[in-house]
């Protein structure tokens, strides 16, 4: 495996990272791959870890790493939307949401932006429920 500061970009470093982690073959120091704080930044690649781990490392994980959680979040979001709002707002909501380039470039790549969104959907569900 390349080290990670090689293959350049931020969504390969993180998947190249998420190899690493998954296959034990990363170093705290500098005899191998190394750890630091820009990789383990927002847990954006817990989710292709556990996919790696459990099958393989081929390309299709890499885009499953990314959209599962993603859907996932647009899933509790429109839940939130259509108890609160209604099914007219859910629709547009789910009209925005496969429309909106920003969301879409985030789902397809593995950056802390497109990891974020299930959190995020998550604790305004939690808010929600608990105030």
């Amino acid at each position: 495996m390349a080290p990670i500061a090689v293959i350049g970009g931020d969504a390969a470093i993180k998947w190249d990272f998420s190899r690493a982690i998954s296959s034990a073959n990363f170093s705290l120091f500098n005899d191998g791959p190394t750890i630091n704080h820009h990789y383990m930044r927002w847990g954006s690649w817990l989710s292709s870890v556990l996919l790696i781990s459990t099958f393989s490392d081929q390309t299709v994980f890499y885009f499953l790493a990314t959209v599962v959680p993603s859907a996932m979040a647009g899933l509790v979001f429109l839940y939130i939307i259509l108890t609160c709002c209604g099914t007219i707002a859910g629709l547009i909501f789910c009209l925005l949401w496969f429309l909106d380039i920003e969301i879409y470039r985030a789902t397809f790549q593995l950056l802390p932006t497109g990891a974020a969104l299930l959190p995020l959907s998550l604790l305004i569900l939690t808010i929600g429920l608990y105030c």
